[in-house]
């Protein structure tokens, strides 16, 4: 429970730390604050509002050692970081990660879907399979599987771009 003015008991420091055990859980949620309803285990990192707040912007180093974390989960940050940056964020998910640990990747799919949100968002590029494919290959990662997340949505999805084209 929350009241008012105060922080849940997940966007607390001391939870966070025993939870995590003390940062060294070997999983990241990258681009996620706490208060986003992540699960207390993963070590969050992000702008602020995380457990370990890093401006990736500025070409930070994750403050983790080489080799030590076993997944790094991001979901809506890729297509918010120009190139230099994002291809830095990539370099260094790579290094942080163990051998044979895994990336786990949700990025907005297919420019025909950019619609209102897009904008509002300020979301920079949208990705399909092949582009995706060839940054993370080009990070040095081997991409064992990669989808497009609620593909039956697609038509609705489109449906509503196109109206909201017409709208203005």
């Amino acid at each position: 429970i929350k009241r008012r003015g105060y922080p849940s008991i997940q966007e607390r420091r001391w939870f966070r730390r025993l939870m995590t055990r003390d940062y060294t859980s070997g999983r990241v949620a990258l681009g996620e604050k706490n208060r986003y309803g992540i699960r207390p285990a993963w070590i969050t990192v992000d702008l602020d509002g995380a457990d370990i707040n890093v401006d990736c912007r500025q070409h930070a180093i994750l403050p983790f050692p080489d080799g030590s974390q076993s997944i790094i989960y991001s979901a809506h940050t890729v297509e918010h970081l120009d190139e230099a940056t994002l291809a830095h964020v990539l370099r260094e998910c790579h290094r942080v990660l163990k051998p044979g640990g895994a990336l786990v990747v949700n990025v907005a799919a297919m420019d025909v879907l950019r619609g209102n949100h897009s904008v509002l968002s300020a979301e920079l590029r949208r990705y399909n399979r092949r582009q995706l494919r060839a940054l993370l290959e080009h990070a040095g990662f081997r991409v064992e599987h990669i989808t497009y997340t609620n593909a039956t949505l697609f038509p609705v999805t489109f449906g509503v771009r196109v109206v909201q084209r017409l709208t203005g």
